[in-house]
């Protein structure tokens, strides 16, 4: 489950690029490369800075990508007010249903979720759903990131069924708006399987693995097991027999 760095475009005009931006920049580089302790320390700079506009808009989505670093680290205690504080300042500045609002709420839920504190985050999720439903509508790539991130909370709470009317709700939506040959659609498919797998439903997580569009296996599913590995985390004792079956089935695809 990932949560989401907020980027959006700053307007405010410079004579030349302030050393805010300039830190901001550098940090969001070395974010997106893996390297998090660089970039949270250049994060933190230009959180510092003399020149840190004062738009709340600005400071929040700074606050938002530093707490965003610290849950990649595992500094978990850290990152909790970072995003308390990232809220509060993208309140003041876009309103509590605004989409940026939930953005923020949603990566908070992600930080519950790897916490283990999944009524938490069940709750946040939730709330950020209804914000992106009202907001964006029923049908955005973004309301599936919270509904397949529910999904997994659910998931996580043994409530299989309502996890799986979720995660088939967002495959949907990102099929529709994304295409069915999308990455994105990677986790949600994931998910599909996971749950099948944790109630030891072994056919079941195969047919999510191997959907066949017009009698061919669905690319993206194969990889979600050679890539991300979750579905299988726990089943080691049959993990060469599904990945055998998977790529037999992507090889059969190729040569047709």
């Amino acid at each position: 489950m990932r949560g989401a760095f907020l980027l959006w475009t700053v307007g405010i005009a410079f004579g030349q690029q302030a050393v805010w931006e300039k830190h901001t920049r550098e940090g969001d580089r070395l974010a997106q490369a893996g390297r998090y302790r660089e970039a949270k320390a250049v994060y933190q700079l230009a959180l510092r800075g003399e020149d840190m506009p004062a738009d709340p808009g600005v400071q929040a989505s700074m606050w938002n990508n530093l707490a965003m670093i610290n849950r990649v680290l595992g500094n978990l205690v850290e990152a909790r007010p970072q995003y308390r504080r990232a809220l509060e300042l993208i309140e003041k500045a876009r309103g509590p249903g605004s989409s940026e609002y939930a953005g923020i709420l949603h990566n908070l839920a992600v930080l519950d979720y790897t916490a283990g504190k999944l009524d938490e985050a069940a709750l946040q999720f939730h709330r950020a759903l209804k914000i992106r439903e009202d907001v964006l509508g029923g049908n955005d790539p973004a309301t599936a990131e919270t509904l397949n991130s529910l999904a997994a909370v659910y998931a996580g709470q043994k409530r299989y069924a309502e996890a799986e009317r979720l995660s088939r709700r967002a495959l949907t939506i990102q099929e529709e708006a994304l295409g069915p040959e999308d990455r994105s659609l990677v986790p949600t498919l994931d998910n599909l399987s996971s749950s099948h797998l944790r109630q030891s439903q072994f056919g079941e997580a195969l047919r999510w693995k191997v959907i066949l569009p017009a009698g061919a296996p669905h690319v993206l599913l194969l990889r979600a097991l050679a890539e991300h590995q979750v579905s299988i985390h726990g089943f080691e004792p049959i993990k060469a027999d599904l990945e055998g079956a998977f790529w037999s089935l992507a090889a059969r695809k190729e040569a047709a």
